[in-house]
């Protein structure tokens, strides 16, 4: 057997050599098939199939909470409830808290913006992850009024300390507060990703009765042989006696109205987010992609076996075995499908070189994206499988043709040869459903990009830019402190050339939702049990509405001596209007903010402003109340001043500016930095950034199954017309014109694409479903998206079987009867 394969082996190479065209685009096709669908595997490996690098990375759990009375759902946890969660818990073996923010960093030369975390000493125990040098946090320092200590990153100490051993001890700066470090985390620690640089304890309480708000991710890492669905159940259980834990915060009846239920979920889960789906949907499409490039392979190597089939008919009489032709064929799959996962390796890598310099931000765990050896041993799986059906095909095809009639009349016309006509038919009939289905998934994704592109977002983001400036709480400890610096630097900003208007706000748009809280409108008591509805609040300056473009729907803008007087003055968007005063003007009327039990003092509307996207521009707004950044007597909302955005409207490019206000802001405290500097144009093209890459990969692939397809459809119908150039020449000698000719070639090829399109619309109808968490503003069985993508395959096609249908009608009937 090993000297008939190598025989055949070397037989195969030079068939090969013979025919450099059908090899060149047999490879080619495989290539790009395989090499689209490693490439996206290798994404889908890294991203969703990697475990975490965490011991025992399976018992690791988010920990949630919905409330679908309040149509709120994955809400984080609170520092009340941690505490609570820890004391009365038994399915955890440590639960802990965290919250990614950045800090200004203040050391020798200018100060800098870096990305620091909060976290309980708890979680280095859930993360079973201990400092490569030095110690974690102890419980004592996540308390309260403890010494501030830090742990750095080793990315960190490589940059900022040159890896010196003796960093334990020292002290660096952040926020204006003197910080120890005690300890460097391992190179592969990256928690809760790449980009955190600082770990600080976020203090908690451990007596308190406080509750606090929902406003901090936690983890849990679960006791040995506790599930998920078990850890859930014991918390929806202490759930229901938070009224129990926090009387003042919440009633069973509260609870039970607000349907408030906790969510315990795997923590790879928050990792990969919303991209799960865009991933699998991806794999799919790819998928459909190798199997349109398999059949478009096979198809030319049945023309092939037909061809060689009076060959292979004389050698069988000749004494050849089956086993004999067996091996040959599976020499030259072999052969075929080595070379193109070779060529589909390159293509991958491109693709994957691609995608990580050009891929969406969202997508996480990019530097887990590479061709291991997972990825190696999928591409040696499909070359395994590719080999075994290509070597069949003209085996099978072989074994069923006549030998006596095969020897006598070749392959033009005969029975053999219509089977295998019949036989390419259907396989082109399957890219051709392929390509449709390729095809409805990008028009789908299309018309999805062009409704988020048509979205209006509720503000006018030309010329603007934006920044955020945090102000440390040693050096600016109270909302007036805080205001009057914001003030100056308004000023300041406002004077510089180029400057139209400039604002402020508390967190910027499309930045995800910022504080919420309970809404109370005066005249519309609530039973004390009840939750009021939840909306969104900012701390704004007049003018960040000038400097944003967002309409003012009523009444008026706030103004400086809203904040001097404290006149207790606030904006509400128009959903606010619409929803909570039925659409009446709500200006005068008087609003508040939290429990029905214990709410703030009351506000007074003086105006109505448009709405604005908030968190996306997939998601609708939803209600939003505006603060001055100084409140009215007895609110607290000194927090929506402690970070916010800045966002200036110039007449000159964007960026241009920021060298001016750097300095203007350096004058007035040299140890504060700008923080994430954008422009509001880019902000929304990073919002648009998922749907453009869904869209794009989608589009490629059904391009590449649309070529595919077609080249598949053109040589099927070309060849079937060279085996009937006798019948053809004898139908134009009797008569027959070339119109007829024509017609009857292209009612032909039509045929096969009839077929295809009917099956891939069967196939497209069931499978868009999946698709239905990519889109937005069109349904997954959109009529016109099938129609118009039927429409493109049936043009294609009559493309493809109209060149071979024009050269059949140009044939002339004495060679063509002269050559039968």
């Amino acid at each position: 057997m090993v000297a008939i394969g190598w025989q055949e082996t070397r037989r195969a190479v030079r068939s090969f050599r013979k025919s450099p065209g059908f090899t060149a685009i047999a490879v080619m096709t495989l290539g790009l098939g395989i090499g689209a669908t490693t490439a996206i595997f290798s994404v889908v490996d890294g991203v969703l199939l990697e475990s975490l690098p965490y011991p025992d990375a399976d018992r690791l759990v988010s920990i949630r909470h919905d409330a679908p009375g309040l149509d709120m759902v994955g809400m984080p946890s609170a520092t009340g409830l941690h505490v609570f969660y820890s004391e009365a818990s038994s399915s955890f073996d440590a639960l802990a808290l965290y919250g990614p923010r950045t800090m200004t960093l203040t050391e020798q030369g200018d100060p800098q913006r870096i990305s620091v975390t909060r976290v309980t000493p708890s979680l280095f125990e859930v993360l079973a992850a201990q400092p490569s040098l030095g110690r974690a946090f102890t419980e004592e320092e996540g308390r309260p009024g403890a010494p501030s200590v830090v742990v750095l990153s080793d990315g960190f100490w490589t940059e900022h300390f040159g890896r010196a051993p003796d960093v334990i001890g020292r002290t660096i700066r952040l926020a204006g507060v003197s910080h120890e470090i005690v300890g460097v985390m391992r190179p592969d620690f990256a928690f809760p990703d790449t980009s955190a640089e600082l770990w600080v304890p976020l203090p908690v309480d451990p007596a308190g009765t406080v509750f606090g708000g929902f406003n901090y991710p936690a983890l849990g890492r679960l006791s040995e042989g506790t599930t998920a669905e078990v850890a859930q159940a014991e918390l929806d259980g202490l759930v229901r006696r938070m009224s129990e834990r926090f009387p003042d915060v919440f009633t069973p009846e509260m609870i039970a109205g607000a349907g408030i239920a906790s969510d315990v979920h795997p923590y790879v889960d928050d990792i990969v987010g919303d991209v799960r789906p865009v991933l699998m949907v991806l794999l799919a499409t790819v998928g459909f992609v190798l199997l349109i490039a398999c059949a478009n392979v096979a198809s030319l190597l049945l023309v092939r076996a037909e061809i060689r089939s009076k060959d292979v008919a004389i050698r069988s009489a000749l004494g050849a075995s089956r086993g004999h032709f067996f091996a040959s064929h599976l020499a030259e799959s072999l052969i075929l499908a080595v070379a193109g996962s070779s060529v589909g390796l390159l293509v991958s890598r491109a693709g994957l070189g691609l995608l990580v310099a050009r891929g969406p931000a969202n997508l996480p765990r990019l530097e887990q994206i590479d061709l291991d050896g997972s990825v190696l041993a999928f591409t040696a799986a499909m070359t395994l499988a590719v080999t075994l059906v290509f070597s069949a095909i003209p085996a099978v095809r072989n074994r069923r043709a006549p030998v006596a009639q095969v020897i006598r009349d070749g392959t033009r016309g005969s029975t053999t040869g219509r089977r295998g006509s019949r036989a390419r038919s259907v396989l082109v009939a399957g890219q051709v459903a392929f390509a449709l289905v390729l095809l409805v998934g990008s028009g789908l994704t299309l018309r999805s990009f062009w409704a988020v592109h048509r979205v209006e977002p509720g503000f006018d983001a030309t010329d603007v830019l934006t920044f955020y400036v945090s102000l440390p709480g040693a050096s600016y400890p109270d909302a007036e402190v805080r205001a009057r610096f914001h003030r100056e630097l308004l000023a300041r900003i406002e004077n510089l050339p180029g400057v139209r208007s400039a604002g402020l706000v508390s967190r910027l748009p499309l930045w995800g939702f910022g504080e919420l809280d309970p809404i109370l409108v005066e005249g519309q008591p609530l039973d004390a049990d009840a939750i009021p509805p939840i909306v969104e609040m900012r701390a704004v300056t007049p003018g960040y509405f000038d400097a944003m473009g967002i309409g003012l729907v009523s009444g008026r803008t706030l103004n400086a001596s809203d904040v001097e007087t404290r006149s207790g003055a606030v904006l509400v968007s128009r959903h606010i209007q619409d929803v909570f005063f039925e659409g009446a003007d709500p200006v005068g009327r008087q609003v508040a903010q939290g429990l029905a039990t214990d709410p703030d003092p009351w506000s007074r509307v003086v105006g109505v402003v448009e709405d604005v996207h908030n968190e996306s521009l997939t998601k609708e707004p939803v209600g939003t109340i505006y603060y001055p950044l100084v409140q009215g007597e007895g609110i607290d909302r000194s927090y929506l001043s402690s970070t916010v955005g800045y966002t200036i409207k110039s007449s000159v490019p964007p960026t241009s500016i920021v060298s001016s206000v750097r300095q203007v802001l350096g004058e007035m405290d040299p140890s504060i930095a700008l923080a994430d500097v954008s422009t509001m144009e880019d902000r929304v093209r990073q919002a648009r950034a998922p749907m453009a890459f869904t869209m794009l990969a989608l589009a490629l692939a059904a391009g590449l199954g649309l070529v595919l397809g077609a080249i598949g459809l053109y040589g099927v119908v070309s060849h079937v017309t060279g085996q009937r150039t006798r019948e053809i020449g004898v139908r134009m000698a009797l008569g027959a014109d070339s119109g007829s000719v024509r017609a009857m070639v292209v009612s032909q090829g039509m045929t096969v694409t009839a077929i295809g399109l009917g099956v891939g619309l069967l196939v497209a109808f069931g499978l868009s479903r999946f698709m239905g968490a990519l889109l937005f503003g069109v349904e997954a069985r959109d009529t016109l998206t099938f129609l118009s993508v039927s429409g493109l395959l049936l043009l294609v096609s009559l493309a493809a079987t109209w060149i071979p249908a024009a050269r059949a009608a140009a044939t002339d009937p004495v060679r063509a009867l002269r050559r039968s």
